[in-house]
């Protein structure tokens, strides 16, 4: 399949014209080459989507995986925390409400939308209620930078790796 795309010279002269023609033009009307660049650059990102079969963020696979590795109770989780995926979040959370602790590794997971840090904070403030507590691990940049602009990072205990906080959590509760 041979996928090509065309700008009409009428609206972009550039894509038409020699190339001493378009450096003039580029010289008298900044304003149309940065249109004509916006709209080539639009015309190669339809043929892209076009050419690669579209993945919906809605369609990445969530999945939250229990570890026995480790002596606290750890949940992994892969792939996005969305509107989408929030309920298996929620269920997943409520089968882990009589451990003291739950140790979430963000590890895997890319981002997290409104609905995922709703589910989140809910999780925590019942936690909370109960006595028990949540801790994140392997937090991205992405999601730390949400945690910031929401305030919310102050709520949890967070480290790099499940290791770091089962080590943590375990010299906290020896001294």
């Amino acid at each position: 399949m041979t996928l090509s795309a065309t700008v009409d010279p009428a609206i972009c002269p550039k894509t038409a014209a020699p190339r001493r023609l378009t450096r003039e033009i580029s010289r008298r009307t900044p304003l149309r080459h940065r249109y004509c660049s916006a709209l080539e650059r639009l015309a190669g990102l339809a043929l892209q989507s076009i050419a690669q079969p579209h993945l919906d963020p809605m369609d990445e696979e969530f999945t939250i995986d229990r570890s026995e590795a480790f002596p606290h109770e750890v949940l992994s989780l892969r792939g996005p925390l969305t509107a989408v995926n929030a309920p298996v979040f929620q269920n997943a959370m409520r089968r882990e409400e009589p451990a003291e602790v739950v140790i979430l590794d963000f590890s895997d997971v890319p981002y997290v939308d409104s609905a995922g840090l709703g589910s989140l904070v809910s999780a925590f403030i019942s936690r909370q209620k109960a006595g028990r507590k949540i801790v994140l691990s392997g937090i991205n940049a992405r999601v730390q930078r949400l945690f910031e602009i929401t305030r919310v990072q102050d709520l949890f205990l967070i480290f790099p790796s499940p290791e770091e906080a089962i080590a943590a959590l375990q010299g906290a509760g020896q001294a």
